[in-house]
């Protein structure tokens, strides 16, 4: 997110910079920024990122009142960089409050990853994802993104206040939302998936 305000987000340089180095520090092989493959010594990991914003909900790069002198960087600036990482495999994101799965390919097919993003959890479709990362024994993986939600009835008790009643007062209200999006659902390939990658080690 961006301290100066605003719904939308960005990376700090000193976060680009600090995300660089790690991916780097895992990664026996990767591209630099002219796109020439680089080895090193490094022991291989698989990277799945995390953040609030969505790369195409990056795009506030408004100064940082507390470092005012930093550069900020977008979505686009940031899938950059996650493609020049072959071990880098998805990225999970929220904010939108939608379903979506997007491709990032890269240069070549070891280079691609995905963009999995999920509803929220307390505005509708109130979901949440389970994300498993399979080797297939063939060269490739397999991530797969299974929608789950609260086993609950749609109407509750308000006075009950046990795991159960609070997970049907959520649906409820979320169900009842007169903002409610039935787009934010997804399509069926933004929902339970298996997203195929090439094994980059």
């Amino acid at each position: 997110t961006n301290r100066a305000g605003l719904a939308d987000g960005s990376i700090g340089d000193g976060q680009l910079k600090w995300l660089e180095r790690t991916l780097q520090a895992g990664s026996s092989r990767y591209y630099d920024s002219r796109g020439t493959l680089v080895r090193s010594g490094a022991t291989d990991t698989l990277f799945v990122l995390f953040s609030h914003h969505t790369s195409e909900t990056m795009g506030n790069t408004l100064p940082d009142p507390t470092n005012l002198l930093e550069p900020r960087h977008d979505g686009p600036t940031l899938v950059a960089l996650l493609n020049r990482f072959p071990n880098v495999v998805a990225w999970v994101n929220g904010h939108t409050h939608h379903n979506r799965i997007t491709a990032h390919p890269g240069a070549t097919p070891e280079q691609g990853f995905w963009e999995v993003n999920t509803a929220s959890h307390t505005d509708y479709p109130h979901h949440a994802r389970v994300i498993e990362l399979t080797d297939n024994g063939d060269g490739t993986l397999s991530l797969f993104t299974t929608l789950i939600e609260a086993d609950s009835p749609y109407s509750t008790d308000f006075g009950d206040s046990s795991p159960a009643g609070l997970a049907s007062l959520y649906r409820e209200i979320a169900v009842n939302d007169i903002h409610a999006d039935p787009s934010r659902t997804g399509v069926p390939t933004d929902l339970n998936t298996e997203l195929v990658l090439a094994k980059p080690f």
